[in-house]
């Protein structure tokens, strides 16, 4: 994320709908593969929330 955009690639939902092929004027062969969504974010991540491993797995030793 730079300057507050970000983005994410989407490949379901309305990628499917026959009309939209339509809409993009594609033809019989063309395929719709999905969608980049690209905006401004409406609260920025912060740096290091993400919890130590630790407290997320426990390890199985036998």
């Amino acid at each position: 994320m730079a300057h507050g955009v970000g983005g994410y690639w989407g490949s379901g939902g309305i990628t499917y709908v026959e009309e939209v092929r339509a809409f993009f004027g594609l033809g019989p062969e063309d395929k719709l593969l999905g969608f980049f969504y690209l905006g401004y974010v409406a609260q920025p991540p912060g740096r290091n929330q993400r919890r130590p491993i630790e407290e997320k797995v426990t390890w199985v030793t036998q």
